[in-house]
């Protein structure tokens, strides 16, 4: 590695840096409620923690889509970095906003991760994030960069996660969002992996290079729709056949104190499964 190319990744990973601190300092106007200092120095709060890390994996992943396109003059590479950089920051915390207002409307997200330290719901307010992040680095990766597919696929992003939402209420006899609330982090976790695995079918159907809107919307449509058939069979499968002698159901919700384990084996499932489709397509 020559000198310049030194110079130049210490350029760019100093704009990364910043970005990540103003992606911070924004996270920290949305969430006026939350003193951050208070909450993780002095208060030692998980919740908090979690849904702070999923957001900033969130924006790397967007960088990492920024980063992964053609090669750039440094000066059109730092614009790119900027300009995009700043519109994941404003997109995501959109994405928290829809979150709140939309799946979690029944009770107060702040005062769950703040009085309730509920683990469940910072784990589920990270994943959202963490997965608007992949969506946007499939949208901007590669030729596909651009702002209008940025806006895009991360509008349709949204709309898938809040799709799977409504169909994991459908395929689990019981109501998600009521057990987070109760601090059901088991119930948490098998739903934040589904979000995730979600989010990776969007970011390989959107990874193809774009050709057109009409064909990489219909490789979108397969591609998602092939999850929304298989996700419900592998969570039949971990019943059945991971766990045949006990009820997946009842290891999340019918005892005193749910099964965490259980939770986290449902949501590798589907992100295993996210996995497998994006490679065999």
């Amino acid at each position: 590695m020559s000198f310049d190319n030194i110079l130049t990744s210490l350029v760019l990973i100093a704009v990364v840096m910043a970005i990540i601190l103003i992606a911070k300092k924004t996270w920290d106007i949305c969430h006026r409620r939350i003193k951050l200092h208070h909450e993780l120095v002095e208060n030692d709060n998980p919740a908090v923690a979690l849904a702070l890390c999923g957001y900033l994996f969130g924006i790397v992943f967007a960088i990492a889509g920024i980063m992964s396109g053609a090669d750039l003059a440094l000066v059109d590479e730092i614009i790119d970095l900027v300009l995009y950089g700043l519109l994941a920051i404003v997109l995501l915390n959109i994405s928290s906003f829809i979150n709140d207002r939309l799946v979690f409307h029944r009770f107060d997200n702040s005062t769950e991760l703040v009085d309730d330290r509920n683990i469940g719901l910072g784990a589920v307010e990270g994943a959202f994030a963490t997965a608007s992040g992949l969506v946007l680095y499939g949208a901007l990766l590669g030729e596909n960069g651009g702002i209008v597919t940025a806006l895009v696929f991360w509008l349709l992003g949204q709309f898938a996660f809040l799709l799977f939402a409504y169909l994991y209420n459908l395929i689990t006899p019981f109501d998600f969002v009521a057990e987070i609330e109760k601090n059901n982090h088991a119930v948490a976790f098998a739903f934040a992996g589904l979000l995730l695995a979600a989010a990776n079918l969007i970011r390989v159907a959107t990874a193809f290079d774009f050709v057109s809107w009409t064909e990489n919307l219909q490789n979108l449509a397969l591609i998602f729709g092939l999850g929304i058939l298989l996700f419900p069979l592998l969570r039949f499968i971990t019943d059945k056949l991971l766990l045949p002698s006990a009820s997946l159901t009842h290891e999340l919700v019918g005892q005193a104190r749910p099964n965490t384990a259980v939770g986290l084996l449902e949501a590798s499932t589907y992100i295993v499964a996210s996995l497998i489709i994006g490679w065999v397509v």
